[in-house]
């Protein structure tokens, strides 16, 4: 055997290999705060963005009946029927996004942290069709470390 091989560390991880796992896992725990904040405000821009698109249909309706108005009556009508429209949309609208900021602003649940699994020492690889216990094989293994 060479004497390059002979010679390997027990464990053949990175020496940095605890530190990243610990701080992947205190971004996992972070992210139980700031995943439902997040979630309670992009629902909070999609209900505006689905007010917006409302008042923006009303704004083109009400463009269509003044270009279309034959007396001053028509204009004043066109009017109030954008302010009605636009009053009903945020109607509407306000209460989904004040539950929406409801649950952007609730407390964090309760977590409970759990162990972390036990490190083997050493992996193991199960060839399919090999039997390790058969003593015909002709083919000698050796174990070679990366």
């Amino acid at each position: 055997m060479n004497e390059l091989t002979a010679v390997s560390r027990r464990d053949t991880s990175s020496f940095y290999k605890d530190y990243f796992d610990m701080a992947f896992e205190a971004t996992d725990m972070l992210s139980i705060w700031w995943q439902p904040f997040l979630k309670g405000v992009g629902r909070t821009q999609l209900e505006l963005a689905g007010l917006q698109s409302k008042n923006a249909q009303a704004m083109l309706q009400w463009g269509r009946q003044v270009a279309t108005a034959r007396q001053p009556g028509d204009v004043i009508t066109a009017n109030l029927e954008l302010t009605r429209a636009i009053a009903s949309n945020c109607n509407d609208a306000m209460p989904r996004v004040s539950v929406a900021l409801t649950k952007a602003a609730e407390p964090v649940a309760v977590f409970e942290l759990l162990p972390l699994p036990i490190k083997r020492t050493r992996d193991s690889m199960i060839i399919s069709g090999f039997d390790h216990n058969d003593q015909n094989q002709s083919v000698e293994l050796e174990r070679r470390v990366a």
